[in-house]
């Protein structure tokens, strides 16, 4: 059984990294699509992606920064 202490237990959980600032919000149609244009184009790097219906919904990391893209009428 793990020790809880943290006097006593070194191991400490690491906190989650903080994104600051604003996260561009795109409706396009077809954000399956516009991911393997930002990727290329601008050095995007998908960190999400939920494909579903009725909406398909992608985020990725742009330049410090994340865009969330999400399925609609464009």
């Amino acid at each position: 059984m793990s020790d809880p202490d943290p006097e006593t237990n070194p191991r400490k959980a690491e906190p989650a990294p903080v994104h600051e600032g604003l996260v561009a919000y795109l409706t396009v149609d077809g954000p399956l699509k516009a991911a393997t244009f930002y990727a290329p184009a601008f050095g995007a790097q998908q960190v999400a992606a939920l494909p579903a219906e009725p909406q398909d919904q992608i985020m990725s990391e742009l330049n410090g920064g994340w865009n969330l893209r999400s399925e609609g009428d464009a």
